[in-house]
């Protein structure tokens, strides 16, 4: 019975996210590339296809530039949650694993931001994860979820 209870009270430093000894999973998320080219073959064609328009129904320069630029303007707009989320995926895929492995918080800060913006929508989630970077320093840690 006491060799149960000593094994209870111990401490396991690979379990506890504010230790230097954690053993986290990071996450490698799959990109999609062949959607990403796709999407932006689509959305640049538009463009040429609207300023080539332009073009030819206009002569005055100033629309045949804005014309086009606020149509990437607006898909852009449109499309921010999905880009902000495929900037976090890169980042995921393409940081060190050394810069990746110093969070104090599980899930890291960049998974946490991801499921707070697609919790609580674009803008609300990026100040949630913004202020959980900040947060991300001792003796802050632990096991934090949006």
């Amino acid at each position: 019975m006491t060799s149960n209870s000593n094994h209870n009270n111990e401490y396991d430093s690979s379990k506890d996210p504010k230790s230097i000894n954690y053993d986290r999973k990071l996450v490698y998320p799959k990109i999609k590339w062949f959607r990403i080219l796709f999407e932006l073959i689509i959305v640049l064609s538009i463009t040429v296809l609207i300023a080539f328009l332009m073009c030819i129904f206009s002569n005055n320069i100033i629309l045949i530039i804005s014309i086009p630029i606020l149509f990437i303007f607006l898909v852009l707009t449109i499309r921010l949650k999905a880009f902000i989320l495929f900037l976090i995926d890169l980042y995921q895929l393409l940081a060190p694993k050394s810069l990746r492995m110093n969070c104090r918080f599980e899930p890291s800060c960049s998974e946490y931001m991801k499921l707070a913006i697609k919790k609580y929508g674009l803008f609300k989630g990026l100040k949630k994860g913004i202020d959980r970077i900040r947060r991300c320093k001792p003796p802050n840690g632990g096991y934090d979820y949006p």
